[in-house]
């Protein structure tokens, strides 16, 4: 009956049961915080680029270029910028929309629950063409 009263490594292993079940959680957290940084770095470099595309400061080549540096360095290579009009001869009627996108354990600093999947993060703003502001009677 002494076998049952012996509480030797007791503590050793409810550690080496609970480690794993904390080292996912931890690695989790740090997973999804960084998931959604990039995500938000990501909307708004595309609202405040399209914002300057719509108000003409900044041409549409020149855009996509400053995108891939406003957004993470770990992620810059990966992500996929697109910049589309609805109707470039007609400034009144113009919608620009922008679109930006990169596999999820690209944006990402340490892909642990995200390496075997294939999701995006994505995001799309559009925003109408301002037309140039002109004088009243001019």
């Amino acid at each position: 009956m002494t076998l049952f009263r012996c509480r030797k490594g007791a503590v050793a292993a409810e550690f080496a049961l609970i480690v794993p079940l904390m080292s996912a959680i931890a690695f989790g957290t740090i997973e999804y915080g960084s998931l959604f940084f990039s995500y938000s770095a990501m909307q708004a470099a595309s609202r405040d680029l399209a914002r300057q595309v719509a108000v003409n400061t900044i041409s549409i080549e020149a855009a996509q270029d400053e995108a891939e540096l406003r957004v993470p360095r770990y992620m810059r290579d990966d992500v996929s910028v697109a910049v589309f009009q609805s109707a470039p001869g007609n400034p009144a009627a113009n919608v620009y929309t922008f679109r930006m996108s990169v596999p999820a354990k690209q944006a990402t600093i340490m892909p642990f629950f995200t390496r075997g999947g294939d999701m995006m993060l994505q995001t799309e703003t559009e925003m109408k063409q301002e037309l140039p502001f002109s004088e009243p009677g001019s």
